[in-house]
């Protein structure tokens, strides 16, 4: 384990095209573990997809037709192979203003990515599988915010899972563990070769729901 800064983590990590290399879990951790969230933090990346997850994905999928929403930066779904969208919201004027009042960089999102709402997209597509990476959660902005974050910006997961027979959320549960959509029946799965910018790697899980539609 070595300490570097950032951009010499993102020399590293990320291709001539700024995007994440797929590299098996033991390479991220070469790094300390704070500069490795540091390299997240300035290069908008949340969740790390390993070449180890990337396959347990692709066995998983099949040939069912999935798509990944929250995109971002596109690491996940390009590895697959799968149709991105994104809203993109943090291009948004208001969003990014927040963001650069926050000290937060905004993605800089893949020009790859289809631009819709993740419930239209839903509609439309019409998916047997949805995967997010550290998705946030739709709050009413009208009613005093909720334990656990979610944005007015965010996705109604359980209008989504209505739209797809499997719906999978990988993130943290220090961070999403107060989804609403937690209350429906799900899985949770911890493996090993789970990475993300969370501060408490153990709580890196897998959600799965099924519809039951």
């Amino acid at each position: 384990m070595f300490k570097a800064t950032a951009d010499a983590i993102a020399k590293e990590l990320l291709d001539e095209s700024g995007y994440l290399k797929i590299l098996p879990s033991a390479e991220y951790d070469k790094y300390c573990f704070d500069d490795l969230r540091l390299f997240c933090h300035f290069y908008g990346r949340y969740g790390l997809p390993t070449k180890e997850l990337v396959d347990w994905l692709r066995e998983y999928i099949g040939t069912q037709n999935t798509i990944e929403i929250g995109s971002g930066c596109g690491d996940l779904g390009r590895a697959l192979g799968i149709p991105m969208i994104d809203n993109c919201c943090q291009e948004w004027p208001d969003v990014k203003a927040f963001y650069n009042m926050t000290g937060q960089p905004c993605i800089k999102y893949s020009p790859e990515i289809m631009r819709m709402d993740a419930l239209d997209a839903a509609k439309t597509i019409k998916p047997d599988i949805i995967i997010g990476q550290w998705v946030t959660h739709w709050i009413d902005p009208d009613l005093p915010a909720p334990p656990g974050g979610g944005s007015m910006y965010g996705i109604k997961e359980d209008l989504l899972l209505k739209e797809c027979k499997t719906y999978i959320m990988i993130g943290s549960s220090k961070i999403h563990g107060y989804k609403p959509i937690l209350k429906l029946p799900h899985k949770e799965l911890h493996f090993p070769f789970l990475r993300s910018r969370s501060s408490d790697p153990e709580a890196n899980v897998i959600y799965i729901w099924e519809n039951a539609a």
